[in-house]
């Protein structure tokens, strides 16, 4: 679950005895990044601030449905040397949205080997009620919500997309459904399982199949193709819009 993206990274010293990283990302959205820095042999270190930035012995990763990965890391202490930017370009940074401010703070380092533990999931207290957004102008999600709602309980609120009003949720509804409970956000198969999970025993079991790396993987695709097609696949069922919620599970804007 480590956010690795696919790339070219390539380093080099050269005579001058900077150290080059040029940086090519090709997926997932093309960009670029460079930096050279230098080594500073007459700068004082910064004991407890090298600490900080830097003994780090856990590694920490999300799931693709939101759940936190964590593990051990063990290394000798890194030989650290403090060092000096030369130049930056700042290209794959600004590509995520950040924006880079102030004095930059460069240390150098020999390499290490590393060893690393084996993950496990850290305990995410259960939300007392989720709220799932759904595309109402569709017919099949709205036959899909009203069969949903007749399995879960008073904790699922249901929502139309066209209600959202916050913009990065917005653009991710065009995954049709979506599952917020305050600090996290599902989506695709991931709401689908969230709901379930809040269903019945039985559907509670279709819940815990669809986490299985290979079959969340399959059930991905399918659900993106349905997904993409979805107002198609309503006119040829001839699936209604609009979803009729009994009164006491529907949730006004």
């Amino acid at each position: 679950a480590l956010p690795y993206d696919k790339g070219r990274v390539v380093g080099a010293v050269d005579d001058a005895g900077h150290t080059r990283w040029e940086i090519a990302r090709t997926w997932p959205g093309r960009s670029r990044g460079s930096m050279v820095v230098e080594p500073i042999d007459d700068e004082p270190a910064d004991a407890a601030l090298d600490d900080f930035l830097t003994a780090r012995w856990r590694l920490y990763a999300a799931t693709r449905s939101g759940r936190v990965l964590t593990a051990p890391v063990e290394h000798a202490p890194w030989t650290l040397r403090a060092g000096r930017l030369v130049s930056l370009d700042p290209g794959l940074a600004q590509s995520a949205g950040f924006t880079l401010e102030g004095t930059p703070v460069v240390h150098l380092a020999d390499d290490v080997p590393v060893r690393v533990g084996r993950p496990r999931l850290l305990a995410r207290r259960r939300a007392e009620r989720i709220t799932v957004w759904f595309d109402d102008d569709c017919g099949l999600c709205s036959t899909s919500v009203r069969w949903l709602s007749g399995v879960t309980g008073a904790d699922v609120e249901w929502r139309a997309n066209r209600e959202l009003d916050d913009p990065a949720l917005l653009r991710r509804s065009g995954d049709a459904l979506l599952v917020t409970d305050g600090a996290h956000v599902a989506a695709g198969v991931d709401a689908v399982v969230e709901v379930l999970s809040r269903a019945r025993r039985a559907h509670r079991v279709a819940a815990w199949m669809l986490r299985l790396p290979g079959v969340h993987a399959l059930a991905s695709v399918v659900y993106r193709v349905i997904a993409a097609n979805r107002s198609r696949i309503s006119a040829r069922l001839g699936l209604a819009s609009g979803c009729d919620l009994p009164a006491s599970r529907r949730v006004d804007a």
